[in-house]
């Protein structure tokens, strides 16, 4: 199934459990691979720093689904408290 090999009827379940124009996310052996919520594929990913300090990113898939995250701060722990210059 994972990573970017979705069936239609996977994606589908996907889909029913996570909205469409979103990301998920899975470990595949040690990285993280992020999967486009509307298409089943793999998304391009930009590193943005911090938002002040927890982890930013932007996606874009080739289906045109983009958008922003940062990360949940009540459920990672220990990263810097300093924010990144630039």
């Amino acid at each position: 199934m994972w990573p970017g090999n979705l069936t239609k009827e996977e994606l589908k379940t996907l889909q029913s459990l996570f909205r469409k124009g979103g990301v998920v996310g899975a470990i595949t052996t040690d990285y993280m691979e992020f999967i486009c919520t509307t298409c089943g594929k793999a998304v391009d990913m930009t590193y943005k720093g911090g938002d002040p300090m927890m982890p930013y990113f932007t996606y874009n898939c080739e289906c045109g689904n983009r958008s922003r995250f940062k990360i949940n701060p009540t459920t990672v722990h220990n990263l810097p408290l300093l924010r990144e210059q630039k």
